[in-house]
């Protein structure tokens, strides 16, 4: 976004966990001189965005992107929830859109549900993005990743999932070069729990789903992610614009 910025209008800032990702990502802003406009922080985007959006100057934000969190599957606690649509509702000015997307539907779901459950007092579907003919729709009905620990006690699910013989770590994130972004790399046996609040966010049946996800990207710059997803695997990418109000 940043390199078709070419009148330097904007400044583009990236939040992650993961230093070796931001470290290549100043980089190459740098061999594109636009360190004075695009910057990448360490930071977790949970507990610091109401602090970092909070001190620009006039609060001029005009759109926060979370791209690719790490996969419901492999998150016991998620990026977007109650906490980080509160600091968002705080922060942002009426008219600020908030671009959500995963390559997972059950990931862009949940993020989708939270906003919609605990903000829908201040932000809402941006109808402008989401116009006829620009979405697909939703699936009907998602499913946990392991219904047969829904409900049941935490220590019952947690022994029940690290029962089952160990098929390796997997670390890393999912997040690239996003405006506000986080993950944190996930074992094999925390992607066994599933607590029952995530649960209930993503077969939480609100209103927003009836607006589809967007066909295309509506900001125009794609992530590394975004081009590997559906240029190389040719699988879907699934999109959802907000704007407060």
């Amino acid at each position: 976004m940043g390199h078709n910025d070419t009148a330097r209008s904007s400044n583009y800032l990236g939040i992650d966990v993961h230093k070796a990702l931001l470290d290549r990502a100043n980089g190459w802003a740098a061999a594109r001189g636009l360190s004075g406009n695009v910057s990448y922080v360490q930071a977790n985007v949970v507990v610091s965005a109401a602090a970092i959006l909070g001190s620009y100057p006039g609060r001029r934000v005009r759109l926060v992107s979370i791209q690719y969190p790490d996969p419901q599957q492999r998150r016991r606690r998620h990026v977007v929830g109650r906490q980080l649509v509160a600091a968002l509702a705080e922060v942002l000015p009426p008219g600020c859109q908030v671009y959500l997307n995963s390559d997972f539907e059950d990931t862009a779901t949940y993020m989708r549900n939270c906003f919609e459950c605990f903000g829908s007092q201040h932000f809402e579907i941006d109808a402008a993005a989401h116009a006829p003919g620009a979405t697909f729709p939703c699936s009907a009905m998602l499913q946990p990743v392991r219904p047969d620990l829904v409900g049941r006690p935490r220590a019952a699910r947690a022994n029940a999932a690290t029962s089952r013989p160990e098929s390796g770590s997997v670390s890393g994130s999912e997040s690239e070069g996003g405006s506000v972004s986080d993950g944190s790399g996930s074992g094999s046996e925390e992607a066994e729990i599933v607590d029952e609040e995530e649960v209930d966010m993503l077969q939480w049946r609100g209103r927003w789903r009836e607006a589809g996800w967007l066909l295309r990207n509506p900001v125009g710059a794609p992530t590394e992610r975004e081009v590997y997803v559906e240029l190389a695997t040719k699988q879907q990418v699934y999109r959802v614009m907000l704007v407060r109000r």
